[in-house]
């Protein structure tokens, strides 16, 4: 039934988000099974989150459009089920593709966006790792001052929660 079909989605979706990124092969097809079950079940949730990790995946293969395309489609659901833990990733995220494409303005637009949405929310870690790639963002630009003032915010943040490591 549905209900089994959502724990089967939440359990792939899990590991998607353990692995899915340093497994990538795997990473493609758990994705593709999560978000056509979950688009079989009409499970919004799951196709959001699916379409974050196979952008995800297609990030670290450097197939930057693909990775934008999910991204977006992610963002526009998690934004429609008023999911702020999970569109604060996503836009992390889509930071993320942004820089290693060099589009540096729109890199440090969507990081600012997921460290003002996480902050909204008290989700102090995701805050953290968004002012952390804001930080790196600045620097690939030369603004050392933006750079230092946001790695400094993130590292207090990290400092308070007792975090040991900062993962993009």
């Amino acid at each position: 039934g549905i209900k089994e079909d959502i724990v089967k989605v939440d359990t792939i979706l899990s590991w998607c988000e353990q692995f899915a990124r340093t497994n990538t092969d795997d990473g493609l097809k758990y994705t593709a099974s999560a978000l056509m079950l979950s688009e079989n079940i009409s499970y919004q949730e799951g196709v959001a989150a699916a379409k974050f990790h196979r952008g995800g995946v297609y990030r670290v293969i450097g197939q930057y459009q693909e990775a934008i395309n999910l991204l977006l489609e992610s963002d526009s659901l998690f934004n429609e089920l008023a999911d702020h833990r999970s569109r604060a990733k996503v836009l992390n995220e889509l930071g993320l593709v942004y820089r290693y494409q060099s589009k540096i303005e729109e890199a440090i637009d969507r990081h600012q966006m997921s460290a003002e949405l996480s902050k909204s929310i008290n989700d102090s870690l995701a805050m953290a790792r968004a002012l952390n790639n804001l930080a790196t963002a600045y620097g690939r630009i030369g603004n050392v001052e933006e750079e230092l003032k946001n790695r400094s915010l993130a590292l207090e943040i990290c400092r308070k929660k007792g975090a040991r490591k900062m993962a993009a």
